[in-house]
């Protein structure tokens, strides 16, 4: 049985100022929901899920290649509430994305088909987890004070499922533009 390991793409989620934080928590335990470790929080480029061992030098190439062309930009949360909209699953945060980091999804996704993998086709949804709902129900937005983040560093996690919760590492960065010129 070949060793699996389970990836993801994604840019690492800004630092949260305390009052937003403490707003979270409260909503946390309002919702009675499971929050995420700060030190997992991410915003999500693409999932690839199980890849063989033998294929992640693939995933390597692909995450590269994609990186080399995207451009750098900044994206902006604004809003925190249920994820989807309707009955939700998380407690999210959410916000605007800029064309360059849709457009960095989608590349990633080409580069990806292209080696042999499968990829979710719906849209880039920006947005960073910061709760797992026990039981899925609908959480209404709240606005918040707009929290601006740098879409410049892809990284390619691992995640661990553990019965804590999902622990990531990070197996490779690198800098959006990194292969554009001037």
């Amino acid at each position: 049985m070949p060793r699996m390991r389970r990836l993801f793409f994604a840019l690492a989620a800004p630092t949260l100022p305390s009052p937003l934080e403490a707003r979270i928590e409260a909503l946390v335990r309002e919702l009675g929901a499971r929050p995420s470790a700060l030190a997992s929080r991410h915003i999500t480029l693409a999932f690839l899920g199980d890849v063989e061992e033998a294929r992640v030098a693939d995933v390597l190439r692909a995450g590269q290649a994609a990186a080399q062309r995207a451009r750098r930009s900044e994206y902006a949360l604004d809003r925190l509430g249920g994820f989807p909209v309707g009955v939700a699953r998380i407690l999210a945060l959410s916000g605007w994305a800029p064309p360059e980091l849709a457009s960095l999804a989608a590349e990633l996704g080409r580069e990806l088909l292209a080696r042999g993998f499968t990829v979710d086709r719906k849209p880039f949804r920006l947005h960073v987890t910061v709760a797992r709902l026990r039981t899925p129900r609908a959480v209404p937005p709240h606005d918040i004070d707009k929290l601006h983040g740098p879409a410049e560093e892809i990284r390619l996690y691992e995640s661990e499922l553990l019965s804590a919760g999902a622990h990531y590492t990070v197996l490779e960065t690198w800098r959006a533009g990194d292969g554009l010129r001037a």
